[in-house]
């Protein structure tokens, strides 16, 4: 699990819970969790995946998972509390930004997203800017897809997957984070690190 920016991502150590990093099937409800501030939020939902069938919405904070509360715990215990095996139930407790409490209780899935998102998965990118000298490539991967972007000033341009793309680069030198972002198939992108290395998770873009 990676840190950025205080923020905790669900990643490479729990594929056999709750996100996928490209191709990967598992086995949960299909939630991407967040945790800020030790508050575990739901980040974003895995298409036709049985969180989204149940109507659990992004942004809701997840309060208790089988009546154990995840009051200033880890995001690890949470997910440990989530997975488990095919076919049997969890009941998450979710309140949203009005207090409203609500109960949902869900079977757990094997769960893939090959077939579903142009992208998805943890970000792993690096510049070759070294020396307070501006970089003039990215490269690294976004789930199982290697990647390879031009940088000039700026801009930033390549292809995924055969497909172009128009992105924008802040280096951080203003005293801002260093991050890439812009839009990729109609969906906004952030991808944000420092020290030369970008670093996260991408959610779904189909």
């Amino acid at each position: 699990m990676k840190k950025l920016a205080g923020v905790c991502l669900v990643v490479i150590s729990m594929l056999t819970s709750l996100t996928a990093l490209g191709s990967e099937t598992i086995v949960g409800v299909g939630m991407v969790l967040e945790s800020k501030d030790n508050t575990i939020y739901v980040r974003d939902l895995i298409a036709g995946a049985p969180a989204a069938r149940a109507g659990v919405n992004r942004g809701e904070i997840i309060i208790a998972v089988d009546s154990v509360s995840t009051l200033n715990q880890s995001l690890d215990f949470v997910v440990s509390r989530i997975r488990g095996e095919v076919g049997t139930s969890v009941t998450i407790s979710f309140t949203n930004s009005d207090r409203q409490e609500r109960n949902v209780t869900m079977i757990r899935e094997i769960i893939s997203t090959a077939d579903t998102c142009f992208i998805v998965g943890t970000y792993s990118l690096r510049t070759n800017g070294f020396n307070n000298n501006p970089p003039t490539s990215i490269y690294g991967s976004i789930g199982d897809t290697s990647v390879n972007f031009f940088v000039n000033g700026n801009y930033v341009s390549g292809n995924i997957k055969g497909e172009p793309v128009s992105l924008n680069y802040n280096s951080g030198n203003n005293g801002s984070q260093e991050s890439i972002s812009g839009w990729i198939r109609g969906q906004h992108v952030n991808w944000y690190g420092n020290n030369n290395m970008l670093f996260g998770y991408q959610t779904c873009i189909k």
